[in-house]
């Protein structure tokens, strides 16, 4: 009787210092709001594809949005040709919040460069900034057949030293701006 008194009040100890530990969570901001009834966000891409040689790809490209409060992806997005200016756009699976990073990764191993990316949500145009590197996935027999690759493809111009490879590539939040039209600011 004894034992299940000590584990009665351990078992409320936990719950109640629990109560304490996560009150600086993001999602108390969303006061009284049900995000499964909120409609699901599209997401406007510009992508601008760099003009250096096999920047290109014929490879899935894949995004994932990650917001203040949430993620939604990975999504596919791209193949994207040598210096293209792409226009995509895309419902996210759920609201995310303010956008505080795009991870994009890749299916298959045929290299990727991106120049530049812009994502609007709504009327929020987001600049985003990473750091300049191939997107590509290793490959065994690009490295049997060239041992300085390491198993990535993009070395026609660069070393890997100069523009490495990576298979996941983080771009970060540079400036945020408003989105207007003729008529004004935009709105839904």
């Amino acid at each position: 009787m004894l034992s299940h008194f000590i584990l009665l009040a351990l078992l409320v100890a936990c719950v109640v210092s629990d109560q304490f530990v996560y009150i600086d969570t993001n999602a108390e901001d969303i006061v009284n709001e049900n995000l499964s009834q909120t409609p699901k966000p599209d997401v406007h891409l510009k992508v601008r594809t760099s003009n250096t040689y096999h920047a290109g790809t014929t490879d899935n490209v894949l995004m994932t949005f990650v917001g203040s409060f949430s993620v939604s992806g990975p999504h596919a997005v791209g193949p994207f040709n040598t210096g293209a200016k792409d226009t995509v756009t895309l419902t996210m699976d759920r609201v995310i919040g303010e956008l505080q990073k795009v991870i994009m990764h890749k299916v298959g191993i045929d290299s990727y460069l991106l120049s530049e990316l812009e994502c609007r949500i709504d009327n929020q145009v987001y600049v985003m900034k990473g750091p300049r590197r191939w997107l590509d996935n290793l490959d065994v027999a690009t490295e049997a057949a060239y041992i300085e690759s390491g198993g990535y493809e993009p070395l026609a111009q660069e070393s890997m030293e100069d523009l490495p490879a990576a298979t996941a590539l983080t771009l970060d939040v540079d400036r945020v701006f408003y989105y207007y039209t003729e008529t004004g600011m935009f709105t839904n």
